[in-house]
Formats: C-alpha cells, sequence, structure tokens
C-alpha cells in the first residue's frame, strides 16, 4: 500500500488491486496465512514498483515541489521503519543478524 501511494504521487497506476490493498491498508485487521498474499507476488510487485519509482524519479525534476518530496519522503520513512521491525523480529526469533 505505501508503494502504491508512491506511485499515484509520481503519477503512475498503482499496483495492488482494490481487494488485495483491503488487507493490507493502515488499520486493516491481521491477516492470517489463509487470506495473505503469496510472498513471491508481494515481493514481484515490490521489485517492479522499485523500477518505476527510480525511472520517475531520474526523468522528473522536483526542485520546486517541496510537497511532493516531503510526501515521498514521510512514505519512504515509514517504509524503513518497518524494515528495521524485521531485524528485531530476527532476534526475537534468534536469528542471527544479516549485516556485520
Amino acid at each position: 500500500m505505501n508503494r502504491d501511494q508512491i506511485l499515484e504521487i509520481l503519477g503512475l497506476e498503482k499496483q495492488l488491486d482494490d481487494e488485495t490493498g483491503k488487507k493490507y491498508m493502515k488499520g486493516s485487521g491481521p491477516i492470517n496465512q489463509e487470506e495473505a498474499e503469496d510472498i513471491k507476488k508481494l515481493l514481484s510487485f515490490f521489485t517492479e514498483s522499485q523500477e518505476k519509482i527510480i525511472r520517475v524519479l531520474s526523468e522528473k525534476d522536483l526542485t520546486n515541489d517541496k510537497e511532493t518530496r516531503k510526501s515521498i519522503a514521510g512514505l519512504g520513512f515509514h517504509e524503513s521503519y518497518h524494515l528495521g521491525q524485521i531485524g528485531l523480529l530476527r532476534k526475537l526469533l534468534g536469528k542471527r543478524s544479516k549485516v556485520g
């Protein structure tokens, strides 16, 4: 959902359909294993969105578009916050760090 917001801010179509999006939007309830999307599908969405975002950001000049820069930075921070949570979950599971 976060990536779809960035895509829309940049003038691109979102990737997730409405049904999939409802599962992952802010405020939605927990998802059980049967309801979850296939991880390969989600990783594919991630990879495709990354390529689109990089392409548009390299083509657009956002120097004078403070609101767009602020929105994208906020959503980027949100994503990095959750990446940090993955590290904590790994520690709780007794996994070794992938870094260092």
